[in-house]
């Protein structure tokens, strides 16, 4: 009735013009009469919805044979765009519409497409069985031999070797990737041998200085990896970032590749440069097969993995990321800290991550210590309020979760009130800070660390003559020695250090007191630990050997004296290097020959496998 009384099809409102989805719904339910009324009346078929596509684009997608033909024969343009750029058939091979594809193709379809695609659809039509329209798509590139890698994933070796054949070249590299490295990581061993025979380098080395044998370890091609060995590919090899074909396994999640570089002796607690190890590598897999084995062999379930392009972590963290139950078990049954920084941070992440209470809830349950953070950001009930995990934040406030309205970042907390309707969880809360036991002893630690951070010497000394807890932590997990340390008051450290006062104890972040003063390069504060007790030789996942700090650092004075005091000149630090390997990858030639001249071992190796003369 509106069609008759003259209603314009194409006029566009805020929400489209009128025809579009009317069009849609009648190709949806196959009703061509109905798409023919309104192209009778001038309803345009190729105008694109609000949405940038048209009719013909979403019966390809939904592989609707019959509606295309209809929609054709009515005028609708087989190579109209949607506003993205792509055609109905490049929408049918990327949902899979085989039957739709090759329609769309038999009737003249174009299959020239823009190169920073055509790989893509390529691959699309291979995995739909649209192997001609494949071809045909790479026949009209400029560059086919974009298309080797896709062609290597569908085992069509022949045409390969065509592609490289002018080249003649059988070291061959595709986008700085070379063609036999390629093949390992598709693990297309008839290939590799055929490259193998035309006498391609089997240790040639990609611009990431991955090997072939390396590609086919992080895919978890073992058949690869069989016959690169058997033909003599280095299994020790690394590649610039120092991982091992072992953690390359463990990233791929296969367990049989993992067993089979481990049995080669490679060891399940190296690391990358940037401390990735084989049990992260399989958590980040979310294997939990290879976990567990991993674990059995030894692994540490400690370390600390300073992700580049992700929150960085350590085993822990990156087990609750799997949301997998059995992993995370794996590694508390393993032997993570509970307690330390690194499970702390792994229960807030789970419960700011996850949609579901199941992961933050059995760290919970294994014991994460609930009252252990610095500020807001990494106190577990801040993040199970702001996430509305009740059921969480009810189980953290019955296992002992402090909340105390005196501290600010229970403050923090309360003050979300505001923001989320969730009186239950606010009402539990301002009950647990009414009940909280108060510590006078807490609040002197923390009224005398405020006055040492403010710089009030005078008032930090005149309550430092009280009778208080000189090792009690406040609010922010620092001791008042931890806290004259990080603000450099050489003159409060050493009245705490005559009261007594633990140079041992970690404070914020787990750090402990020397390491600050070592990082900081206050050789006056170093002196004045070291002298009190400090351990020079300590070292766990955030707190890096000393001796090898110092190196890093250029620190020459600090350096002097720990060596003076014995340090171990050969031990290893947690997160990677030895003094002397340190000293060689820095270019600290003066330090070398004093840790040569004191008897260091020149064949001794880093967490990264790595002697002083590879780091130089």
């Amino acid at each position: 009735m509106l069609i008759e009384k003259g209603a314009d099809l194409n006029v566009r409102s805020d929400y489209g013009n009128a025809a579009d989805q009317i069009i849609i719904l009648a190709v949806e339910r196959k009703l061509p009469q109905f798409v023919k009324i309104l192209a009778d009346h001038g309803a345009d078929l190729n105008r694109l919805n609000i949405f940038g596509y048209n009719a013909l684009h979403h019966v390809a997608k939904t592989g609707n044979v019959e509606m295309i033909e209809v929609l054709l024969k009515m005028g609708c343009l087989i190579d109209c765009k949607s506003f993205s750029g792509d055609t109905a058939l490049q929408w049918a091979l990327r949902a899979g519409q085989s039957g739709a594809a090759r329609y769309l193709f038999a009737h003249g379809a174009e299959v020239k497409m823009s190169n920073n695609e055509e790989v893509r659809y390529f691959e699309n039509a291979f995995s739909c069985g649209c192997e001609d329209i494949a071809f045909k798509i790479m026949s009209k590139s400029e560059k086919q031999a974009n298309f080797i890698p896709a062609l290597i994933k569908f085992k069509k070796f022949d045409t390969v070797m065509n592609l490289i054949k002018s080249a003649d070249d059988p070291d061959y590299k595709i986008n700085g990737v070379p063609l036999i490295s390629i093949a390992a990581g598709e693990g297309a061993v008839d290939l590799i041998k055929e490259l193998i025979d035309k006498q391609a380098n089997i240790e040639i080395r990609s611009g990431d200085g991955r090997t072939p044998l390396l590609y086919a370890a992080r895919m978890g091609k073992m058949d690869a990896v069989k016959f690169l060995a058997a033909n003599g590919a280095d299994c020790g090899a690394r590649d610039k970032d120092r991982n091992t074909a072992l953690i390359l396994a463990a990233l791929s999640g296969n367990c049989t590749a993992v067993k089979y570089f481990e049995g080669k002796g490679q060891s399940v607690n190296c690391q990358n440069r940037n401390g990735l190890t084989p049990l992260i590598a399989a958590c980040i897999a979310g294997n939990a097969e290879t976990v567990s084995y991993i674990i059995s062999r030894g692994a540490s379930c400690g370390g600390y993995y300073a992700n580049p392009s992700d929150v960085p972590g350590g085993p822990l963290l990156y087990a609750s990321r799997t949301r997998n139950s059995e992993i995370v078990k794996s590694i508390v049954t393993g032997g993570a800290d509970l307690k330390s920084f690194a499970a702390v941070h792994a229960l807030c992440d789970s419960l700011g991550r996850h949609s579901d209470d199941g992961i933050c809830m059995q760290l919970i349950e294994f014991g994460v210590d609930l009252n252990k953070s610095s500020d807001y950001t990494d106190y577990p009930l801040y993040w199970g309020v702001k996430f509305m995990k009740n059921k969480a934040v009810k189980l953290m406030i019955k296992k002992g979760a402090r909340f105390d309205l005196s501290e600010s970042k229970s403050i923090k907390v309360i003050g979300m009130e505001k923001e989320f309707n969730n009186p239950e969880i606010f009402s539990i809360l301002r009950k647990a800070s009414a009940e909280v036991s108060k510590y006078p002893a807490i609040e002197k630690t923390a009224a005398l660390n405020r006055a040492i951070t403010a710089g009030a010497t005078a008032e930090a000394m005149v309550l430092l003559k009280e009778s208080f807890e000189v090792d009690l932590r406040d609010e922010r997990y620092c001791t008042p020695l931890f806290t004259a340390v990080e603000t450099g008051s050489v003159a409060i450290v050493e009245a705490l250090l005559r009261r007594g006062a633990d140079p041992n104890m970690s404070g914020r972040k787990d750090l402990k007191p020397l390491t600050l003063a070592v990082r900081s390069k206050k050789i006056e504060l170093v002196k004045l630990l070291v002298n009190g007790g400090a351990n020079i030789d300590f070292t766990d996942d955030f707190n890096t050997l000393l001796l090898v700090a110092s190196v890093i650092n250029n620190s020459a004075d600090i350096f002097e004296f720990l060596t003076a005091c014995g340090a171990g000149i050969d031990l290893c630090s947690n997160d990677g290097h030895t003094p002397l390997t340190a000293a060689a990858a820095c270019g600290r030639v003066e330090m070398v020959k004093t840790l040569l001249d004191k008897g260091a071992d020149a064949k001794k190796r880093n967490r990264m496998c790595d002697t002083a003369i590879t780091t130089a």
